[in-house]
């Protein structure tokens, strides 16, 4: 089964369902919810990425553990912060010799996978990953 195309086709499907129970949360995660939703944008990508850590904050995890973002991959607190993840998703916001952010995957500290579209798919391969070794 094509993990990958699976997960980000069923993301896509039950977005709205998914935004629906986000509006229903009330308190301080309901806030963190609507602040999260308010920030989507007409782009696939950065709405699929809200999803994932709407999803996240929904489930009373902290979405910077899942996806970490980074200023400078070279940087020396970015390196150890990399060595002590166990698995995640990063995004590097500014990659020497790129346009665009670096978004890649961690596990237990080391960077396997980089160059990666987006999150969302960094997410999918992630979960492909956790998956396959079950």
């Amino acid at each position: 089964m094509p993990l990958q195309s699976r997960f980000l086709s069923q993301l896509d499907f039950l977005s709205e369902s998914l935004l629906r129970v986000f509006s229903k949360r009330s308190g301080k995660q309901g806030k963190m919810l609507k602040d999260m939703t308010d920030r989507m944008m007409d782009d696939v990508d950065a709405r699929r990425e809200s999803l994932i850590k709407g999803l996240c904050l929904y489930l009373n995890e902290n979405p910077d553990i899942l996806v970490h973002e980074y200023m400078d991959m070279t940087d020396v607190s970015t390196l150890s912060a990399i060595e002590k993840t166990t698995a995640g998703v990063y995004v590097a916001k500014e990659t020497p010799g790129k346009d665009f952010p670096d978004v890649g995957i961690i596990i237990e500290g080391v960077v396997i996978l980089q160059d990666l579209d987006n999150v969302a798919l960094a997410t999918a391969m992630l979960f492909g990953l956790f998956t396959a070794s079950t």
